[in-house]
């Protein structure tokens, strides 16, 4: 199918990028090739969200606990812009919440947020800030509400409240 026709001269492009790498290790091209090589994931991914999305597969929610699993998304998508600080800021209240959620499908929505912010500093140092609260209010958010054994979990405290998570970059913007 299309996939395929898709990634056969993308994993081509990739192996030439990866021999350049290679052969430049030392010098003014590894910047480029690892440009290269990272685009080429991104379009790989696209590819499978695209036939994650025509699939119509299940939505596989599960209680994620939020704090660990934001720092470790910020920890693997800071690996990649070495010279964008990620931090995150937490209130005190937040430590230990849990949203029911599907982790793939936040996982990938927070990594191109992420992303997106890293990337508007076109290769500069930068600074991106993740910050999360809880409010009433919908704002395209995770609602922390979920089935009756996760509401006793969460207690009274967060019923049928939402989870913000704001990411903000200092970049030029457009």
């Amino acid at each position: 199918g299309i996939a395929h026709e898709i990634r056969n001269p993308l994993a081509s492009i990739k192996i030439h990028a990866e021999l350049l790498r290679k052969k430049f290790s030392d010098g003014e091209a590894n910047p480029l090739t690892e440009s290269i090589i990272n685009d080429i994931k991104k379009v790989d991914e696209i590819v499978s969200q695209s036939l994650d999305f025509v699939k119509h597969e299940e939505v596989a929610k599960k209680p994620i606990e939020i704090v660990p699993f934001l720092e470790g998304i910020i920890l693997e998508v800071g690996k990649v812009y070495r010279g964008i600080e990620f931090q995150i800021a937490i209130p005190d209240d937040c430590n230990e919440l849990k949203v029911t959620a599907d982790r793939d499908l936040i996982r990938r929505a927070i990594e191109n947020i992420l992303q997106n912010a890293a990337e508007c500093y076109c290769g500069k140092k930068g600074r991106v800030v993740v910050t999360i609260e809880v409010t009433e209010e919908f704002a395209d958010t995770i609602r922390l509400s979920g089935p009756k054994d996760m509401k006793d979990k969460l207690g009274g405290k967060y019923r049928n409240k939402f989870l913000n998570i704001m990411v903000k970059d200092y970049g030029p913007g457009i």
